[in-house]
């Protein structure tokens, strides 16, 4: 017969009928006479009465002498019921403690007892017959449904008790299961996780996302800024500490070779499980130093917001304790002859805020401001960097030119322009598209020990952007330790005291990442030496997803619920932007832990496609972004629980192999749909899944996920 078109919600009532309804198939037994008698109207439904068993049971009614037992297994398999009359059931559960052995399908199941709650609805014949209890186990009558095309899965059975627990209505009255229908059906949208993105992937078990510095939340940046800072707090003799992991690298780096991407790799591991150790979401985040945003107007290159200083009125309160003129303190707050504040004004060094608040006003370059009151300086620093643990006061950008002979004090050799004694420049995107077509390691990584050399990425930008970001200090004063002559940065033995040595270093083990993803099986020629002082060998870093992380640029995740079954969904706008939109490579739909259903499924996914329909992807290819097929388990053939979802993760000491339905994730290339629908104009998206039988008709078992997302790369 035909099957019910899912257009739209369904009440919990007419999905009854629909699962009904789809095992029952075209051919229907007599029933005692009634026939398909769930389609009757809903009071005659709850009087029918088959062969001297009630389909529905009275509200109240008790199941003293109805006993439910395991599932039907008549179906075939490995757990066969022998169709007996059933012994009492203390002998039954006094024989289950004995003799269970979990799934026959592999794996343990602690999913508890094989007792059915004696509700309305256990004690209904109905639901009696579908579970295949006595008398409906081949004693006086076959299981439920007789002569049908499937047997009702275990999960469908229990949403038809659970209808009938709640009163059979035809009606929903409650909004929740209202809102989880239109859900389940694409009416209403799902809306984007408000915890952060690595939240999510944990509890997904998901791999952690390093992402793009400039798309973390204020949420993931403040979560970030505040492990850095307590790492910062600790002694220089804690290995737990920022400084210890200076001098890691300040003692053992590697660089000119091959060891070069492995060592620092496992630096960048290291490093990030102690942030962890403090926050288990916050991970490293990648300076795109190739973007051209860091390249100003006037051709001189900055850093990210993230890594620059600020003021807040309660730091200068703090100053003024410190020593700072009231007068100077007018000025920073636009009182006075300053009318405006420079409260919460980001800078890239100290220097370059003194010169700006200063210099026009009162014709005081930064060693007449801060250098003259002492512990004024050290004040500064300390106050700054507890604002913000990601700057450095150990930090001087190199500037393309100096062109004031009154700002600076200290080093007047500053003067002049750099460009004229090193003309390297940050990187474009095009000489990054060229390393990354190299097509061997040595050219791309380094030579080996019996050929070292330095590797493209190490040599530009590698060791460009050190000298950029550490730059020399116009006011450098011999044998004050607050006065270096050059920057963190630009010095080897210091780079890694500098926070924003990690976002750089991040951004260099993305583009291995990156050559790894183009270049596959092109590895350092010596896999097997060790990586000191982390006991890892170079190879054990080929595969950087075992460290647990993955690059993304701007991940959108949306939760859907593996408890929520669906045919259809759609997720609200992203409201991605512009600059993702500009700068994007790649971009992917990933389903998350779809759960494996019994009934194999095709499933197609879209964008801005609303309600899509079986031959949406062919009238609209431009919003398609691609399907799968979703092998079923088939019919349950085992006990209680074996249906069940698979466990995400075993036990510490369980050897086996993991359980061969555990839930998987679906990815999809999504980089063409996003194009087309670019140039069409579209400037936001959405997802849109549909999910429908492998025979193009309506499921019964429908889609199970935690979650869908949309995700950018670089």
């Amino acid at each position: 017969m035909a099957k019910k078109k899912n257009a739209t919600p369904l009440s919990r009532y007419d999905r009854v009928k629909l699962i009904l309804n789809t095992a029952q198939g075209d051919q229907v037994p007599d029933y005692d006479g009634y026939r398909r008698f769930w389609e009757l109207p809903i009071d005659e439904l709850k009087e029918v009465v088959i062969y001297g068993i009630r389909m529905i049971a009275k509200p109240g009614e008790d199941d003293s002498d109805i006993r439910p037992i395991t599932p039907p297994a008549d179906s075939g398999g490995c757990c066969p019921h022998s169709g007996a009359m059933l012994p009492p059931k203390e002998e039954v559960k006094e024989k289950k403690d004995k003799e269970d052995g979990g799934s026959c399908c592999g794996g343990g199941s602690d999913s508890g007892s094989d007792d059915y709650s004696a509700g309305r609805g256990a004690t209904s014949g109905l639901i009696i017959g579908l579970r295949g209890e006595f008398p409906f186990n081949h004693t006086q009558f076959p299981p439920l449904l007789w002569g049908a095309e499937s047997r009702v899965s275990f999960t469908d059975i229990q949403f038809i008790s659970d209808w009938i627990d709640d009163g059979c209505h035809t009606v929903d009255a409650n909004p929740n299961k209202q809102k989880l229908l239109d859900l389940a059906a694409g009416i209403i949208e799902h809306q984007r996780s408000e915890k952060t993105e690595n939240e999510v992937r944990a509890e997904n078990g998901q791999l952690m996302v390093r992402k793009n510095i400039e798309d973390l939340t204020a949420e993931e940046l403040r979560r970030y800024r505040a492990a850095i800072k307590k790492l910062r707090s600790r002694s220089e003799l804690d290995r737990r500490g920022f400084d210890y992991w200076g001098r890691v690298h300040g003692n053992s780096c590697q660089h000119g070779w091959e060891k070069f991407f492995p060592w620092h790799r496992c630096l960048m591991h290291g490093f990030e499980q102690e942030i962890q150790d403090i926050d288990p979401y916050a991970t490293l985040s990648y300076w795109d130093w190739a973007n051209p945003m860091y390249t100003m107007k006037n051709g001189e290159q900055t850093i990210p917001v993230a890594f620059q200083m600020w003021l807040e009125d309660a730091d200068v309160n703090a100053l003024q304790q410190a020593g700072l003129a009231k007068t100077d303190a007018d000025l920073i707050r636009g009182k006075g002859s300053n009318s405006k504040s420079y409260i919460g004004i980001h800078f890239t060094t100290l220097d370059e805020f003194c010169y700006k608040v200063f210099w026009d006003s009162k014709q005081k370059n930064y060693y007449d401001f801060i250098g003259k009151v002492a512990g004024l300086k050290q004040a500064f620093f300390t106050i700054l960097e507890d604002r913000n643990p990601l700057w450095s006061p150990y930090r001087y950008l190199t500037k393309k030119t100096y062109t004031d002979p009154n700002r600076y004090y200290k080093n007047p050799a500053i003067m002049g322009t750099l460009i004229d004694r090193y003309h390297h420049h940050y990187p474009t995107q095009d000489d990054m598209d060229q390393i990354l077509a190299i097509d061997n390691f040595t050219q791309f990584g380094g030579g080996n020990v019996y050929n070292q050399s330095f590797g493209a990425l190490d040599m530009d930008p590698h060791n460009t952007i050190h000298i950029w970001s550490g730059g020399s200090n116009p006011n450098y004063e011999k044998g004050n330790p607050l006065e270096p002559s050059t920057g963190y940065m630009l010095n080897n033995l210091t780079a890694g005291f500098d926070p924003i040595f990690y976002g750089h270093h991040a951004n260099i083990d993305r583009y291995w990442a990156m050559w790894q993803e183009k270049h596959p099986g092109l590895n350092p020629d010596d896999g097997n030496s060790v990586l000191t002082p982390f006991n890892l060998l170079v190879r054990d870093t080929y595969n950087y997803q075992k460290m647990g992380y993955e690059y993304v640029m701007s991940p959108n995740y949306f939760p859907i619920g593996s408890e929520l079954q669906s045919t259809r969904l759609k997720t609200a706008k992203l409201n991605i932007s512009s600059r993702v939109k500009k700068q994007y490579k790649k971009a992917a739909v990933r389903l998350h832990n779809v759960i494996q259903p019994n009934q194999s499924i095709i499933v197609r996914v879209f964008l801005n496609m609303d309600h899509p329909e079986k031959d949406s992807h062919i009238k609209h290819p431009e919003n398609f972004v691609g399907g799968f097929t979703v092998f079923g388990h088939g019919q349950c053939i085992g006990s209680e629980g074996h249906c069940d979802p698979a466990p995400r993760k075993t036990r510490t000491h369980d050897l086996r192999e993991q359980h061969h339905n555990t839930p998987s994730n679906y990815n999809l290339d999504a980089t063409k749909c996003i194009q087309q629908l670019l140039s069409k104009g579209d400037d936001d998206f959405h997802i849109n899944v549909l999910a429908i039988g492998t025979d193009g008709q309506d499921l019964t078992d429908m889609l199970r996920m935690d979650g869908v997302s949309l995700d950018f790369k670089q």
